[in-house]
């Protein structure tokens, strides 16, 4: 055993790590002084020790399966080796076989690597293409690195002795035709075979590149952009065109509708789309109706397309073609819903109104506008805008009608204010104060006829926007309502808290109440500063006190407080002067001071 041989050795019995391209002069005798395990383990990777191994593959095939193993659990740390190999190894071709034979994840572990072109093209170099189809293509995995990364495979310095039948077993479809520009052969055998994706780049780089080379080049007057089906029909080569007819939808899908531009096919070309045996009715349907014309009238075009123009917006949208459609007798009812719930659908109708002219009937205008009343399946914004076009006001609500189109009729006056709506809205506050808002000048002469529950006066008290409407369902509020449930007292403190508040009026004894039982401090005061003329010194007091800083110092004893010196917060401090609230109050340029009782409020007024 030579030297090199034994640093060799023992390297491994130091367990120290082996260099890829450590000298071996026989590895024979390497091989047997070497352990089972060995061939496991890191030890194996070396270039002379796996050439070796290589050549005569039946009687070593345990220790290269071991050595397979191990290189496929530490595959990122073999990298070093494989790069090695590639520059120094004598059986590449044998090496690539082995690990891809004894280890099928091997192509889809080098996806992920820094040299993964490298990896992968050895490998259809020389891997059998029906393994790799077969047992290296889990899921499809491979086949989609190569259809996106094929032109860095293939520009790797690699005579591909196997041809290139793996792109056709692995059925790849190569992203980006042009890429492959260079690679003439790859070129060729990808569009001969038709192993690209359908695409607006591909098909028309085949049309103005392929075609050409192939002695079949389109008519110059035919533009793909703007008429691609014609260009690729009208050409002698007759290559793209069976492959599109054979993939036809997703021709019509990512090719035929994904051009912008492409709306000037032929007649000949539209028809043989839309009788294609296989092709998909909606995308051949599409395909048709991407073409310019847009129809004035839904009646100048024959009644079996009205749907498809109308739901393609291949005619002007207004109500007068809803109508038309509508009435129509093989009309879809659930598709006109569908398009009436778009919002670009919705916004060409906002603003006009549905027509009632003698040429459709006012019957006919009618059932339109319930249909839409009614509606359930349109999203309730597009819902509120389209009942808004409707001429018509309806006596009652619609039987079983839900709550949220309901409001939506209230809210916009499309029920009338009377005995009958009113009483439909007994089961709902909200409703009822929804369909009294929208009449309340009708309403409010007339308002004993027709009684509140404190639900609907809250939802009045907060959504009307006239003092003197706010103020008339105040006056209908009772002391025992007040009284009826915790939430109630805060939404009337709102009201009463409302600066600006016109206070005359106002029942004395409800002011009173929220003010002694309402639980927010900064309503409070707001109310005291808004109705303190009609309070008594101990109610007033006993607010102050569940006020907050600083109008709760006022009633504590030997106490000085500032306010800011504004017009509103000197008149309530001079009315709590003058009642003897306060000790006195002074003004100090932007300030008000408050000096409260030296023995505090309550012993003066009251004794205590």
């Amino acid at each position: 055993m030579s030297r090199n041989d034994w640093n060799f050795i023992q390297t491994i019995r130091d367990f120290r790590s082996v260099d890829p391209l450590a000298p071996i002069d026989t590895p024979s005798e390497v091989v047997a002084e070497m352990r089972d395990e060995d061939f496991g383990a890191e030890y194996v990777l070396n270039v002379p020790l796996v050439d070796y191994l290589l050549t005569s593959e039946k009687s070593n095939r345990a220790k290269i399966i071991s050595a397979v193993e191990f290189i496929s659990k530490r595959f990122a740390d073999s990298e070093g080796f494989f790069q090695a190999y590639w520059l120094s190894g004598r059986s590449v071709d044998r090496f690539t076989r082995a690990v891809a034979e004894n280890w099928p994840g091997y192509g889809i572990a080098s996806i992920n690597s820094d040299q993964a072109p490298r990896h992968i093209a050895l490998i259809i170099s020389h891997v059998s293409p029906s393994h790799i189809a077969t047992n290296m293509n889990p899921n499809g995995v491979l086949s989609r690195y190569l259809s996106t990364h094929a032109p860095l495979v293939f520009s790797e310095n690699i005579s591909f002795t196997s041809g290139y039948e793996a792109l056709k077993l692995l059925r790849v479809e190569i992203e980006e035709l042009q890429a492959l520009a260079e690679l003439d052969d790859v070129l060729s055998y990808v569009y001969e075979n038709s192993l690209y994706a359908i695409t607006v780049e591909n098909i028309n780089y085949a049309i103005l590149n392929l075609l050409k080379e192939a002695g079949g080049a389109v008519e110059p007057e035919l533009d793909p952009r703007k008429s691609n089906y014609t260009a690729i029909s009208a050409a002698q080569d007759r290559t793209i065109k069976a492959y599109i007819y054979d993939n036809i939808d997703t021709y019509l899908e990512d090719v035929g509708l994904a051009i912008d531009s492409n709306t000037e096919e032929s007649k000949d070309s539209i028809l043989e789309i839309l009788n294609h045996p296989e092709a998909d009715p909606d995308l051949a349907t599409q395909f048709a109706l991407k073409q310019s014309y847009i129809f004035e009238n839904l009646k100048d075009a024959p009644d079996y397309i009205w749907r498809d123009l109308l739901f393609s917006a291949k005619v002007v949208i207004n109500w007068a073609n809803i109508l038309t459609y509508f009435l129509y007798e093989n009309s879809d009812h659930d598709r006109l819903n569908e398009m009436l719930d778009r919002d670009e659908v919705v916004n060409k109708l906002v603003g006009t109104e549905i027509p009632m002219s003698s040429q459709s009937g006012d019957d006919d205008s009618r059932a339109l506008s319930l249909f839409i009343i009614q509606n359930t399946n349109i999203d309730i914004s597009n819902y509120t805008k389209l009942i808004a076009c409707s001429p018509y006001i309806y006596k009652n609500f619609p039987s079983g009608n839900p709550q949220d189109r309901n409001l939506s009729l209230a809210r916009l006056g499309k029920v009338s204010f009377n005995e009958e709506s009113f009483a439909s809205t007994a089961s709902s506050s909200e409703l009822r104060a929804a369909l009294i808002q929208r009449h309340i000048s009708k309403y409010l002469p007339q308002a004993e006829k027709y009684p509140l529950d404190i639900a609907a006066k809250l939802i009045l008290l907060k959504s009307l926007t006239g003092s003197t409407e706010k103020a008339s369902i105040f006056k209908m509020i009772k002391l025992d309502e007040l009284q009826s449930g915790e939430n109630v007292v805060p939404q009337v403190s709102r009201y009463l808290a409302t600066r600006s508040l016109d206070t005359e009026n106002h029942n004395r004894d409800l002011v009173a109440y929220c003010l002694a039982n309402c639980s927010l401090s900064e309503l409070v005061i707001e109310i005291l500063y808004n109705f303190i003329d009609l309070l008594s010194d101990q109610e007033i007091t006993s607010a102050l006190r569940a006020s907050p800083e600083p109008y709760c110092q006022f009633i504590k004893a030997n106490t000085r407080q500032k306010l800011d010196r504004t017009d509103r917060n000197l008149d309530f401090v001079r009315k709590l002067d003058r009642r003897n609230i306060v000790s006195s109050i002074s003004e100090e340029n932007d300030t008000i001071r408050v000096n409260a009782y030296r023995k505090g409020v309550l012993k003066i007024l009251f004794g205590e």
